[in-house]
């Protein structure tokens, strides 16, 4: 049994790193000194794609890996999303934005090793970006404590960073459930083995109480950065303006045909996504 991989940390320090590139790629064109939004990096982008001429060599260098973080970023705000509302718009306006400054920065030619194509290719798939090592993106404190920054531009990219990461609470509880559920589909996967007789009673026992270990950590982890989630209500509180009817509706269509399929031969399967659905309602 494998421990969850740090889903919400993987996609915090993958945007980060895109953003710092945008802000530093930004102070080369026209845009130097002007305040932005989020909403305006369109423009900039676009300057950036007809004219990359005016980026350094560090930033060329450092342009594969900012659109693999971009492309890592949508990777996995994507299948988060998949558990908020349908006409929920603000994780699908994020998702629009960073799609559309990948798709046109990856027009650059970069003269490497490693071409850009490659890179973004490496985290499209969701399984494939929690393989990747979790400190292959630098840490967001990183930018916040560059000795060599302005407090001008410390102070602009804090307030970028505030409105990308303004979900934060929303996208991090649904990360703690979707890893919760990974250690409950783990010891399901080991008492199916046991009663399969294909592992035994103690391997189960080791398996049940590292996940109970492992779901303390989660928990503390969270309750750490959000003090005010102290109670299941807690959590309840943040989830029940979320609800996807979609994945209601997927959920319900699968556990039925899970519960004809034990009816039929006996054998029972793990629907994944049922925690958080039956937490939040």
């Amino acid at each position: 049994m494998s421990f969850p991989a740090s889903k919400y940390s993987r996609y915090k320090r993958a945007t980060a790193f895109f953003l710092d590139w945008l802000l530093r790629a930004r102070g080369r064109g026209r845009f130097a000194g002007k305040r932005l939004d989020l909403n305006a990096f369109d423009a900039v982008v676009e300057d950036i794609a007809q004219d990359p001429t005016t980026l350094t060599p560090k930033l060329l260098q450092d342009l594969p890996k900012a659109l693999g973080a971009g492309q890592c970023a949508i990777t996995l705000r994507q299948h988060v999303a998949l558990f908020f509302d349908d006409q929920e718009r603000g994780h699908r306006h994020f998702i629009a934005l960073l799609r559309r400054w990948v798709d046109t920065l990856k027009s650059i030619e970069v003269a490497q090793e490693l071409p850009v194509e490659r890179e973004i290719r490496r985290f499209e798939n969701y399984y494939q970006v929690l393989q990747v090592d979790e400190d292959y993106f630098p840490d967001e404190e990183t930018f916040i404590k560059d000795k060599g920054a302005s407090k001008k531009s410390k102070a602009e990219r804090k307030k970028l960073f505030d409105e990308a990461f303004a979900q934060d609470l929303q996208m991090e509880v649904v990360c703690y459930f979707m890893e919760l559920e990974e250690l409950v589909e783990g010891v399901f996967s080991i008492y199916d083995q046991v009663k399969k007789q294909e592992k035994t009673m103690m391997e189960a026992t080791v398996v049940g109480t590292l996940a109970l270990h492992m779901a303390n950590q989660l928990t503390a982890k969270l309750q750490l950065r959000y003090p005010t989630l102290k109670l299941a209500e807690d959590l309840v509180g943040v989830l029940v303006c979320y609800p996807s009817s979609s994945l209601a509706a997927r959920l319900t269509k699968a556990i039925a045909q899970r519960r004809a399929s034990f009816e039929a031969n006996g054998t029972f399967e793990f629907v994944p996504g049922t925690l958080l659905h039956d937490f939040s309602n």
